[in-house]
């Protein structure tokens, strides 16, 4: 480790790269100058605009049904692998490591405690990161391997309790969830760096269980409407539930909510402090980019949202009028957040799958 102190800041060097240094950013150099948007964020973007039609072909070409399940976690779980070294060059070592040794404790203790060691081990991790961020860009938004570790520390807390509940936990005291998330065996190697590195989870998100990573894996997360007949579109539901719609509408949202992003950029937020505005002007000021800093989120959840269903995640069933619905992996109800009318609702809909893994 090699410490420079400096009269405004400390930086430490513990890894061998920056959020400004990774691969082929000749590449993505052009989309950041174009777009008025910092280098890092520029990659995050263009691989994400990317993993839509690689997200497409995976679910067209490697289908379950006419591929195997090997051949599926190794494509998936190559892809993902590829894009953190894209991203984050050798710091993508960290987060093997933090998998590898998570997935280790599943084998060394014994499942009525498995879960604690886990929860403490990756919370410590995360925390680590959190810390060296702060040392060594306190102030700044760099888009660097913490970003995904946040996405593992729910991944691998929840194969920590979903290993307990099935193997060392009380039959009778688990909840309806608890009963349909758990493992009653450890999963294979190949199955758990699936699980986190897979393409299209490991840069944004979102977190999952691992039951519903191994469903969509052989299929079974894409089941026909049970009756059919009971709805005018029998035909349509006769079969698996198409994607075409979900990822068209959040192809779409997502383009608009980057549009309205880049477009209130336009409005310095240095007003906010600027004294010779009058108080009127400064506080729509505060509105309007409070509004652009939630557009950069409502963007990047809608994209990966998009992405996920796109490789055939998501789907969590049907309405009461027979239509499929794809929300599994939805982070954000913009009209619900945006309009809300208390603080519950905002809380529940901003975020929702982390939400939804604290309550777990």
């Amino acid at each position: 480790m090699r410490m420079r102190k400096s009269s405004s800041r400390v930086d430490l060097h513990v890894f061998s790269t920056s959020p400004d240094s990774a691969m082929l950013d000749h590449l993505f150099q052009p989309l950041a100058d174009l777009l008025g948007i910092p280098l890092d964020q520029a990659r995050y973007v263009l691989l994400m605009l990317i993993n839509v039609p690689v997200a497409m072909s995976y679910r067209y070409f490697l289908h379950p049904s006419r591929t195997s399940l090997v051949t599926r976690h190794i494509v998936s779980t190559s892809l993902g692998l590829l894009l953190c070294l894209l991203c984050f060059n050798l710091d993508v070592l960290f987060l093997i490591g933090i998998v590898a040794s998570s997935y280790a404790l599943l084998h060394l203790f014994p499942p009525q405690v498995v879960q604690k060691y886990t929860m403490v081990w990756v919370l410590g991790t995360l925390s680590i990161c959190h810390i060296y961020r702060t040392m060594t860009d306190y102030g700044g938004y760099h888009l660097d391997f913490s970003g995904p570790m946040m996405i593992l520390a729910q991944k691998l807390t929840i194969v920590g309790f979903a290993v307990h509940d099935g193997k060392g936990g009380n039959p009778r005291q688990l909840s309806k969830d608890q009963e349909e998330q758990k493992l009653t065996s450890i999963p294979s190697l190949l199955e758990y760096f699936s699980y986190n590195f897979n393409f299209h989870s490991i840069l944004i998100g979102p977190g999952y269980t691992i039951r519903e990573h191994l469903a969509f894996m052989d299929g079974s997360n894409l089941t026909p409407l049970d009756n059919p007949n009971q709805f005018a579109r029998a035909k349509e539901h006769s079969k698996e539930p198409s994607t075409l719609i979900p990822v068209a509408k959040k192809s779409l949202l997502s383009l608009i909510y980057m549009a309205a992003y880049l477009y209130l950029g336009n409005y310095p937020h240095r007003t906010l402090l600027d004294e010779s505005f009058n108080m009127p002007y400064r506080l729509l000021m505060v509105l309007v980019v409070g509004m652009r800093l939630k557009l950069g989120f409502h963007f990047i959840w809608t994209l990966s949202d998009c992405v996920n269903n796109a490789a055939g995640l998501g789907f969590s069933g049907y309405d009461a009028h027979g239509n499929a619905v794809w929300d599994l992996t939805t982070n954000l109800d913009f009209l619900r957040f945006e309009f809300a009318m208390n603080p519950r609702i905002i809380a529940n809909e901003w975020n929702i799958t982390t939400a939804r893994w604290l309550r777990r």
